[in-house]
């Protein structure tokens, strides 16, 4: 069994970006903030695993 990626709902992005890319070696794949939605997402990647 597999997943293709994981989702997080956070109150902070650029902590939480900071957090998985600095202190888990994760790297920022995508980044995307819709204004009108008020909606944020990011992509981030270490190895086969993304979120």
């Amino acid at each position: 069994m597999s997943f293709d990626h994981v989702a997080f709902q956070v109150s902070d992005m650029d902590s939480s970006i900071s957090f998985y890319t600095q202190k888990l070696g994760f790297k920022l794949n995508f980044r995307s903030k819709n204004e009108e939605e008020k909606e944020e997402y990011a992509f981030l990647e270490y190895g086969n695993a993304r979120l």
